[in-house]
């Protein structure tokens, strides 16, 4: 009894020693995650991960249902025909009709992720309907503060038009759709798919305006006997700038196809293929979030 009773004080002191820490760590992740969602952006960087994951998610459960129920299908078929042969008369027909069971687990669960992609999609929508306040801001200190490459400057007002005209003829189309604006409905679609197509100029505009970004890039400097410390300030703001430059390349690589998918009167690429590049979109933009909100 007495051994029993060491035993749980032990584990009452270990418990005590380590649970403060663990608070301390989990309070630290809290308030990060709350920094990080304080800002509009930040939280639409969220949804958007959450949304194209579970978009993923929908297509591979899609995918093994469908393999669960042509196994199922194959083996009725094959019980099927080995005991008809036998049943049957010359001439007679098996009619089998085989039911899903709308109660299965994986199937209520798939129905729960669709809805749930489906509401975020939506939500990300109506957010975005302030879209063009924040697009007005960025014109306004393009106006103020231009590039000085005269070409640069060319590319980034010709992006601000792109992305100007997709959100006005989003924000048109999604007000539509939910009865505050009256389009008919064949012009709805075509607002939708010409906000993809602007959306695709945007994007290619921004493979541009990064080509021009890396000519315009100062040569590698060489380094000194003895680095000082006003080198050392230089080399870190251009290591900010590779890695923004990067970034920025792999998110438009990402993109790109998505933007040639919505583009499309029907599309060409399945929800799984759009799900994983939205999520590597996100993946880039909460490390980046979560970085700069610490």
């Amino acid at each position: 009894m007495e051994k029993s009773n060491e035993i749980i004080a032990d584990k009452a002191q270990r418990l005590n020693r380590v649970l403060p820490a663990y608070i301390a760590q989990s309070d630290a992740h809290i308030n990060h995650a709350k920094r990080l969602l304080s800002s509009t952006a930040n939280v639409d960087t969220t949804l958007l991960t959450i949304t194209y994951t579970l978009h993923f998610l929908h297509s591979q459960i899609d995918r093994l249902t469908a393999l669960r129920l042509s196994r199922a299908a194959d083996q009725l078929i094959s019980k099927l025909t080995s005991s008809a042969s036998n049943a049957l008369l010359p001439g007679e027909t098996l009619v089998a009709t085989i039911e899903t069971s709308p109660s299965s687990r994986l199937l209520r669960a798939n129905q729960s992720v669709a809805a749930l992609a489906g509401m975020i999609d939506n939500m990300r929508m109506f957010m975005r309907l302030w879209g063009l306040l924040g697009i007005y801001a960025g014109a306004s200190t393009l106006w103020k503060a231009p590039p000085q490459d005269s070409l640069l400057k060319s590319i980034t007002w010709a992006q601000i038009s792109a992305i100007a005209i997709y959100q006005g003829l989003e924000n048109s189309a999604y007000l539509a759709s939910n009865g505050v604006l009256e389009l008919k409905k064949e012009t709805v679609g075509k607002y939708y798919l010409w906000s993809g197509r602007f959306w695709m100029a945007y994007v290619v505009l921004e493979f541009a305006s990064l080509a021009r970004q890396s000519q315009l890039r100062a040569p590698t400097e060489r380094a000194p006997a003895k680095a000082d410390d006003e080198y050392l300030a230089r080399q870190a703001a251009l290591k900010k700038q590779d890695e923004a430059w990067w970034r920025k390349a792999y998110v438009s690589a990402a993109y790109f196809p998505m933007t040639i998918h919505y583009s499309m009167q029907e599309g060409y690429a399945s929800e799984g293929f759009i799900g994983a590049l939205g999520m590597a979109v996100g993946y880039l933009g909460i490390k980046e979030a979560w970085k700069s909100s610490t």
